[in-house]
């Protein structure tokens, strides 16, 4: 199967959901091309793909540099190190792992000094594991009144990971979280741009678009198992 074959899968599975659930916003897909190379990027765009969501600064870069010509929206998926801002402000369309209120500051000085902007949405975490990164559901209103003080920083909504579990009801209730989450942040700042919800991978995306997703990070789905050679 080729990426266009399982992205045209894909794409009919959420039509078909979305006519289930009377969805009628877009569900934007994010391919994740960690570990794969640049050519896996150049098929996924000619099959339609235009957000690529990587895990690496210093990975993406490289890949990136081969496809100058290329046009789609780079996102950084994975967390964001302060001595990887620089590059990352650089190379990235779109953060959407801002968990850090000393890197969000910096970040929004290095996008004022370079004259540019950068739309953002901010990592929440939803689940008990040590492993998952994010800012904790007692601080994300504090959090976020924070950064929409910073200057060239555009936040554009929430995103989280759910847990690694086969307990559908953990999953599911992760991203309901995230949901509530967002609508009642809506409610404490209402001039907050908070339209996406970036929830949902290769494994759980149909229980997080059924929760309101409208944006999903997925990689094996598309290109197979990651080559960690």
């Amino acid at each position: 199967m080729t990426v266009a074959d399982n992205l045209k899968r894909l794409t009919d599975e959420i039509d078909g959901i979305k006519a289930r659930l009377s969805i009628d916003y877009d569900i934007d897909i994010v391919a994740v091309t960690k570990t794969h190379g640049s050519s896996a990027i150049v098929e996924a765009v000619s099959a339609g793909i235009r957000h690529i969501g990587e895990n690496r600064v210093q990975e993406a870069e490289t890949k990136f540099a081969e496809l100058e010509n290329l046009d789609f929206v780079k996102h950084l998926i994975g967390p964001l190190q302060s001595n990887k801002l620089n590059k990352a402000v650089k190379i990235f369309d779109f953060i959407q792992s801002l968990e850090n209120i000393k890197t969000a500051r910096k970040m929004s000085e290095r996008l004022v000094e370079d004259g540019k902007t950068m739309p953002a949405l901010i990592e929440i975490k939803t689940s008990y594991e040590d492993t998952k990164f994010g800012v904790g559901l007692d601080n994300v209103s504090e959090f976020l009144g924070s950064v929409l003080e910073m200057p060239s920083l555009e936040i554009k909504g929430l995103m989280t990971i759910a847990p690694f579990s086969s307990d559908e009801r953990e999953v599911r209730g992760a991203f309901r979280s995230l949901f509530n989450l967002r609508e009642k942040l809506k409610t404490e700042y209402p001039s907050a741009d908070l339209r996406v919800l970036s929830m949902g991978m290769s494994g759980d995306y149909r229980v997080a678009i059924e929760e309101g997703s409208n944006m999903i990070r997925v990689g094996s789905l598309l290109f197979g198992s990651r080559n960690y050679g």
